[in-house]
């Protein structure tokens, strides 16, 4: 049997926002309309999350032949700001003796791979790393390692980052082995 290999070089998606003018909340909202999700559980999530699931959304459409082979998907995604913008809220539910569990439980950046995974009904491999930059080679070689090793079939691989109203998403979708190089055309 031959495994058909996918062009990994047109799996990817991306969406920056850098103007604090502009409200997340309105632009997460008006994505999920848009692309029709019936999801009831994203408006009970963070801001990572939902980014993180319209980001996965985009890309399962984009590319719905590779992602045909869902059962082992690992999610490897990396940012700067970790869950900080959920911290601070939570921070604040401290300071204001109104402490949210459904707040409490985004103060993890790890768990926007949880949310995608849970949405898309994957048995995930997954790992979050914080690093003030993109880090393509740490993020190639986890991705390698883990198609080599048969632990997943394919790889979510990027960038998501949430900090008040700006926000970035890099992510593609790989499902052989990819250069640093490679990596960073398709996510810089």
């Amino acid at each position: 049997m031959t495994k058909t290999l996918f062009n990994k070089l047109g799996n990817s998606v991306k969406i920056t926002q850098s103007s604090i003018e502009n409200d997340i909340n309105s632009f997460l909202k008006e994505m999920y309309y848009k692309l029709g999700l019936d999801y009831p559980k994203f408006f009970k999530m963070d801001n990572l999350c939902k980014l993180g699931i319209i980001g996965t959304e985009l890309l399962c459409r984009k590319n719905k032949d590779l992602f045909i082979r869902k059962d082992r998907v690992g999610i490897i995604l990396q940012n700067k700001s970790g869950s900080l913008d959920s911290d601070i809220i939570h921070q604040q539910g401290i300071t204001n003796n109104t402490v949210s569990p459904g707040v409490f439980v985004y103060t993890l950046s790890n768990i926007v791979i949880g949310e995608i995974s849970i949405k898309h009904k994957w048995q995930s491999e997954g790992v979050f790393f914080i690093d003030e930059d993109l880090d393509t080679k740490l993020l190639s070689q986890y991705s390698n390692i883990l198609l080599k090793e048969g632990r997943t079939d394919l790889n979510l691989i990027g960038w998501v980052d949430v900090m008040k109203n700006q926000y970035s998403l890099k992510l593609c979708v790989v499902d052989t082995e990819i250069k640093d190089a490679e990596l960073k055309i398709l996510l810089v």
